[in-house]
This record gives C-alpha cells, structure tokens and sequence, in this order.
C-alpha cells in the first residue's frame, strides 16, 4: 500500500482499524498479561519491581514503528503513543489491543526537510502531546514551528503559532517543544530554537513571555517540556540539567539541580510527577546528548511538587539503531496506568514498551555476606 494511501485509509477508516489483523512486536507471553506471571507470595518487598511485558503492544502489520517521542494515558485508560512515522499517533488499551489510529494532513508540512525520514516515509516532528480537561489534545508540531489542538480524532480545531515559519515575536515560535493547559492559559516551551517559555489564552491570544538562552537562574538551555500541578508550572531545562519551578505569573520559586538530565514532565492524578533521562553529565558538546552518545544510564524519577526523589528505576541501556526489548538509548516519552505500570518510548530506537510493576517478592529474600 502505496504511504499517501495509506494515510487516506487511516484518516477515513481509523475506527475500522480495531478489527485489523495484529502481530505483536515480539514474541508473546505465555500468560495473558504480564500481572498473571508474577507468583503469588505472601511477602511484599518495599523495592518496587519493573518487568518487561514483551507480548504489549499487538501492532497491525501494515505499520511501522520508529521513535517515541511521547506516550500519555488518558481519562478512559487509554495509552495514546505518537510515532515518528506513518501513522503519527496509534491508540492501545493496557493490555496491547490495537484500538485505532490516526494521521491528518494539517498535522504535516509540505515544505523543507523533514526529521529522520522524508515526507513520503514519514511525519514531520509531532513532539510531546498533552489532553486538555475537555478531552482535546494538544500537540507540539516541532517542525511547523505550531501548537495544535486537535479533537480525539486529530481534526486540527486551532493553531498557535504561524505554520512552517519560525521567529521569535508574539505571533511565531522557533521548533516548541511541549505545552501545558492551564484555568490560566496554555504555557509553552519554545525550546528547540528559541529558549523562553511563553503564555497564550485557551482562546490562541498571547499573554507573554520569559525566558533566554544562558545558564544563569533565569535562563534556558532547551526548556524542553513542561506541566503544572495546581498552581504551579514545572520546567525541564534539559540543557542546564534542571528542574525549574513557576507560578503562573512567571515568577521563579523553586529549582531541583544535578538529579537528573530529564527529558518528559508527567504529572499523576496524586499530584506526582514523573521524568525519565539520565544521570547528570558534563556537557561538553550539547549534541553529544540530543545525538544520543554519551547516555551512560537510563533512568525513570518520580517526584514530589516540593522536588523529593520518591522512587528511581534504572534500564539497562543499548545503542542507537539498535534496540533490544527491556533496554533503551534515549528515553524520551514516558507514561503510568492506574496500575502502576510504566509505558516508555525513545527519541530514536523504534517502538514503545510496557513495564509491570510489582511489590511482591518471587523468591524468598536472604541475607548474606560475602
């Protein structure tokens, strides 16, 4: 099936798409989901477990994968995974049942050179994506220099920003990252070229900004994604390696340094927030990080608001280009169920991957000196 096709049949048929034939991305496993293979026990460990469930997610063959750059759940449960190929955005349940999946030519550009593969193999860069109260979502076109705001269907019901022209004045962006809507408004890192974060209306009107290039408290070295909780709004400034805290009004109250080179910022209904990266670095050459060669660790965070560690998990990591079920290069998207079960995508490497989470203990636990 030629791509433009393809894309037609997606954007006319996505819904049909759930009785699709599916082949999972590797081997199944033996039990029906990943929770039944853990033995029951009586004991509960106070280190929580992460184990690999290979049989999620049961992908169509007529699609590929690339890389992940974002997953999210949403109120129905729901795990949404965008896709740096054709189609741009493939919806599962939790236990890896194909639902549907969706493209929608507003979301890509016809103009200059598209990242990673070109136009006819796949999307411009669709970034992160966030769901607003109402159930719309909203995306950071990375490559048209927009945020959009699509409806669960990817029908574009409003831009921000002038497509496919970059700047830096109130009415264009320069490749923003991420975004967080807000009873205050929408704030987004304008993060790839530019290095401010900016607020515009719910209505697409714009409000301000703050933010330049340094390293300085003030200042961004690719303010890269961003969330809120309650009242405040929480900044990854990758570059810096730094968590940096805002009220609404843009006003700097907090920042969390050196625990982390953090990619994502996703908040739970508790009032978490979980990141995934790497340990700190010394950056000697900026690309070195973003052209994934130095990731000497894979890592997932979760925080309190206040900036508390409440737990870290390490992944075994692999090399770019070749991926390796249970490993990563370059974690980038990262998502939790109400179950606690971790769903994470790399920037790179090609598909996304579902961790079960565990308290119990599988073998009776004792102590011994060597």
């Amino acid at each position: 099936m030629k791509n433009q096709s393809r894309r037609n049949f997606i954007v006319e048929n996505g819904k049909k798409l759930a009785g699709a034939s599916v082949l999972s991305t590797v081997a199944p496993l033996t039990a029906q989901n990943a929770h039944a293979q853990v033995a029951p026990t009586s004991a509960e460990s106070p280190v929580t477990r992460y184990d690999l469930d290979p049989s999620w997610p049961r992908k169509p063959e007529m699609f590929n994968w690339a890389g992940v750059p974002a997953i999210m759940t949403d109120k129905q449960g729901l795990v949404w995974v965008s896709n740096r190929t054709y189609p741009a955005m493939l919806i599962y349940d939790t236990d890896g049942n194909f639902i549907r999946a969706w493209d929608n030519p507003e979301l890509f550009s016809e103009k200059g050179p598209a990242l990673f593969r070109n136009k006819e193999e796949g999307p411009y860069n669709l970034h992160y994506f966030r769901f607003d109260d109402s159930g719309n979502v909203w995306i950071a076109n990375t490559n048209r220099h927009i945020i959009q705001k699509c409806d669960l269907d990817g029908n574009v019901l409003m831009t921000i920003g002038t497509p496919d022209q970059a700047g830096e004045d109130n009415t264009h962006m320069y490749r923003p990252t991420d975004m967080t809507v807000t009873d205050a408004g929408v704030f987004i890192t304008d993060g790839y070229g530019n290095r401010r974060v900016v607020q515009y209306s719910t209505e697409g009107k714009f409000i301000k900004t703050w933010g330049q290039e340094g390293t300085g408290p003030e200042d961004f070295i690719d303010p890269h994604a961003i969330c809120h909780v309650n009242d405040r709004l929480y900044v990854v400034d990758r570059g810096n390696i730094r968590i940096k805290v805002y009220d609404f009004n843009g006003k700097l109250l907090d920042m969390w340094e050196n625990l982390i080179l953090p990619w994502p910022l996703i908040p739970t209904e508790s009032g978490e927030i979980w990141t995934c990266g790497t340990t700190p670095i010394r950056l000697e050459n900026y690309s070195d990080i973003t052209g994934g060669r130095m990731q000497q660790d894979q890592m997932v965070m979760r925080f309190n608001t206040d900036g508390k560690i409440l737990q870290m998990w390490a992944f075994p990591t692999c090399a770019r280009n070749e991926p390796s079920p249970g490993s990563f290069n370059m974690l980038h998207g990262i998502a939790v169920d109400s179950q606690g079960d971790l769903y994470l995508g790399e920037a790179f490497n090609p598909g996304p991957q579902k961790f079960v989470c565990s308290n119990e203990l599988a073998a009776k636990v004792e102590g011994e000196y060597r």
